[in-house]
């Protein structure tokens, strides 16, 4: 990312150097013109040397003509003193298939400047942007980032093929002579931005759905009887879903509000075009029993249908799998303890929707497999490589704890000898070798279990009463493959 100066009041003659692609030299004969703004104090911090207003800069560019603003960068183009025209709103296709993309042409006494949005996070090019209005005198990109406002990026139209370079609202909003319009990233629906006009009162809506669409596991929720506990339990987790992406838990509302009052960026820059929909209720879902959700998941998870897949991808896609009566993925590179458990597996009687959860794409659906002891699905890539398996919350077994086995996957063995992924919470994983949560929660986790084998896995945060010694054990960094036996986690306690 390029910044084109430093500053937002004085540039210095090396950044014009590089703004303009002229050598000291060709800028020193520039200031000998009739005109040229004058040397001005250095600002605060800055480096030694000449330094110039930039709004003098920009009234002389003006006025002599020497830059046009095609060829400038946007923070370089003069005050408008007529508000902007809004010529139209274009829905596009970028080049790389990302979708709508809307491109809102603006006519100012300057130039054509068209301002870009898109619905998805990634970046695209300047030459992506050029293609769509190949007759702009400036491109502009929103992007979905903040500094002291959300993000934009800029490139001329001279160069739409040059490094990007960050312009401010500030900026925007003096070329448009007018409060630019901001769509928050959970309201910046395509269709909302295309349909705006100036002049328009904020529209109010929901909110986009961004991490999923809900409507599988809707639709499988009806295929039971509203008392029934799958119907309970995919109705509460569609709720659940839709309420996280509402648009008034929207990240954005809350940092320009935080920038409006601390006066970094004013209401005659930025203006809210979508506002968010009242919500129906305050507390949406219910609450709802864990087991319920467990219970209602399971049956789903038994099923081999293709909506039942669906319903799967909709869930780890949303949560991880958090939901599922396991805990989480685990990708279980190779080792010798993944070697001793894998022997162990045997292969699972039936493909169903909980394997589909597992596949890192629908292309690469592996070899359904199960733990028989601890009844975990596993699947084995094809051609070598990863495990992938889902996470015990607690062991099913009464024999005492033996040892823990450091490896990129900790693994657990009791004094039956019985090999085990360690059990783990939803929120929090584990680790070893520095001083964080990590090794924290598997300190809290080793305490437990010396008491109580079969003992819930702790999430962050938890183990206030786990012994300093059995933190500092595992703070240590310890190389992969190292053996910390029942007797080493007693001395440490």
């Amino acid at each position: 990312m390029a910044l084109s100066t430093r500053f937002a009041h004085v540039v210095s003659e090396e950044e014009l150097q590089k703004l303009w692609g002229i050598s000291a030299r060709e800028l020193a004969k520039l200031a000998k013109r009739s005109g040229f703004p004058a040397p001005t104090d250095p600002p605060p911090g800055g480096k030694p040397g000449v330094w110039r207003s930039i709004p003098d800069v920009r009234n002389w560019l003006t006025t002599t003509g020497y830059r046009t603003p095609r060829q400038l960068p946007l923070d370089w183009w003069p005050d408008s003193t007529e508000p902007a025209e809004f010529d139209r709103a274009q829905r596009a296709t970028t080049r790389h298939g990302r979708r709508d993309a809307v491109a809102q042409h603006w006519s100012t006494e300057s130039g054509h400047l068209v301002v870009f949005w898109q619905d998805e996070s990634n970046q695209v090019r300047g030459t992506e942007l050029a293609e769509i209005a190949p007759k702009a005198d400036s491109y502009v990109l929103v992007g979905w980032d903040w500094g002291a406002g959300p993000t934009l990026f800029c490139w001329t139209g001279q160069d739409p093929d040059a490094e990007r370079i960050e312009v401010s609202w500030a900026d925007l909003a003096r070329v448009l002579a007018r409060p630019a319009p901001f769509w928050p990233s959970k309201l910046r629906k395509p269709e909302l931005i295309a349909e705006w006009q100036p002049g328009d009162a904020p529209v109010r809506d929901v909110g986009k759905q961004d991490l999923l669409d809900v409507s599988p596991i809707t639709r499988m929720a009806l295929q039971y009887p509203v008392d029934h506990v799958v119907h309970r339990a995919l109705i509460h987790t569609a709720q659940l879903i839709d309420s996280h992406t509402e648009a008034a838990d929207c990240t954005d509302l809350h940092l320009l509000q935080e920038r409006l009052e601390d006066g970094v960026i004013t209401p005659d820059q930025i203006t809210l075009a979508a506002l968010p929909a009242e919500p129906v209720t305050d507390e949406r879902p219910a609450p709802i029993d864990e087991t319920v959700i467990h219970a209602g998941w399971r049956e789903i998870l038994t099923r081999a249908d293709r909506l039942a897949e669906q319903c799967v991808h909709s869930l780890m896609a949303w949560d991880g799998g958090k939901t599922l009566p396991w805990s989480q993925t685990l990708v279980i590179p190779h080792s010798a303890a993944r070697a001793e458990w894998l022997d162990r597996l045997e292969l699972a009687e039936e493909r169903t929707a909980i394997y589909a959860g597992l596949e890192p794409d629908p292309s690469e659906r592996g070899v359904a497999m199960r733990d028989p002891i601890t009844d975990i699905p596993v699947l084995l890539p094809e051609g070598g490589g990863e495990v992938r398996a889902l996470a015990p919350r607690r062991l099913p077994t009464t024999s005492p704890l033996a040892e823990i086995i450091l490896e990129p996957e900790i693994w657990i063995r009791t004094q039956d000898g019985t090999l085990y992924p360690a059990p783990l919470h939803s929120y929090g994983g584990l680790s070893w070798g520095y001083g964080g949560s990590g090794p924290h929660t598997l300190a809290t986790l080793a305490h437990r279990l010396l008491d109580d084998i079969a003992a819930p896995a702790p999430t962050v945060g938890e183990g206030k009463a786990t012994p300093e010694g059995l933190d500092k054990l595992f703070i240590h960094p310890w190389p992969s493959g190292t053996v910390i036996t029942r007797q080493q986690l007693l001395d440490a306690c």
